[in-house]
């Protein structure tokens, strides 16, 4: 994570993990492989004035993208990290042989959007008036997300279009509203929930992890 300190030397770190782990058929690199795109995306629409208030928006991305450096470095990439993370459970399903894709993918995305980006939100101070370009920003990621299943550019961005391809859920869901407004109403409620849970008081804050908890108990029937 060091010399992390702006936007672009995040997406760059983003994007070298992801070249080394899509080498190696690392199922770590199964988030990098969404997460790198996304924040190369998020970087354009910082730099380019997509945002009604782009240094909330810089300060969120950038510790959203710390608190998954700091989950790699638990999970043996870089120096050793500290106490216990949210990102265990998922470098514990990447590693065993009896977990599917599904479940370690669905692990990531809960470690990031469960809990980094309610603290990161908090860290950064958003402000009330930041929920509509968080939104924004919801909306960006999804239609980044859906280039990368259209047009998978590595083998492992490849196993993570198979992955939204073969769960029956979501493809019940995008039958019977497409594919996008099923991802833009997942992302909406996603991106609502973690701002009103940013806006608590703390201790009403660390609540949120035992949901947390409940939904990572879930990823075993995926």
């Amino acid at each position: 994570m060091a010399g992390v300190t702006s936007l672009e030397t995040l997406a760059q770190r983003l994007k070298v993990l992801d070249t080394g782990f899509d080498a190696k058929g690392d199922r770590r690199g199964l988030f990098t492989a969404v997460y790198a795109p996304c924040v190369a995306r998020l970087v354009r629409a910082i730099r380019g004035g997509e945002l009604k208030d782009p240094a909330t928006a810089e300060r969120v991305v950038l510790a959203l993208g710390r608190s998954y450096l700091r989950g790699l470095e638990r999970g043996g990439v870089g120096p050793t990290g500290g106490p216990g993370s949210a990102w265990d459970s998922f470098f514990a399903r990447a590693r065993r042989r009896d977990t599917s894709d599904a479940q370690v993918l669905a692990s990531a995305f809960n470690a990031h959007w469960g809990l980094d980006l309610v603290s990161a939100l908090a860290e950064a101070r958003a402000p009330a008036s930041f929920g509509g370009d968080l939104q924004t920003i919801g909306r960006l990621l999804v239609d980044e997300v859906q280039s990368l299943l259209d047009r998978p550019s590595t083998r492992t961005a490849r196993r993570v279009a198979d992955v939204f391809e073969q769960q029956p859920l979501f493809l019940t869901a995008r039958g019977l509203f497409g594919r996008g407004a099923t991802m833009h109403v997942g992302m909406s409620t996603l991106m609502a929930e973690a701002f009103a849970i940013s806006q608590l008081p703390a201790p009403l804050r660390r609540a949120n992890e035992a949901s947390w908890g409940l939904r990572e108990a879930l990823f075993q029937v995926l």
